[in-house]
């Protein structure tokens, strides 16, 4: 609620999505930075959200991405083999 910038605020709010979508079970916390999702004890993701970006980490061996600035960007990170892999290892 507190992040400025339109397309950070947007991505945010798309992640949410994809993490309730795709983990309905999963756990999220507020951070002083960002959020955090686990399920069953299990690392899901880790969002920083900056002034103008979010960056992640995802899955139990928390795989980063680079800083994230739009939709778009999202769209692609989320569909980086890396990242599908670190969702993927997550197990309900």
């Amino acid at each position: 609620a507190g992040v400025r910038d339109d397309d950070c605020k947007l991505v945010a709010r798309r992640l949410l999505q994809f993490v309730r979508n795709r983990f309905p079970e999963a756990s999220g916390v507020p951070t002083d930075n960002g959020f955090v999702f686990t399920l069953e004890g299990q690392h899901v993701v880790t969002a920083t959200v900056g002034k103008t970006f979010v960056e992640l980490q995802v899955g139990p061996d928390r795989i980063p991405t680079s800083r994230i600035r739009d939709v778009e960007g999202l769209e692609l990170a989320l569909s980086l083999p890396s990242i599908a892999k670190g969702f993927d290892g997550t197990k309900a």
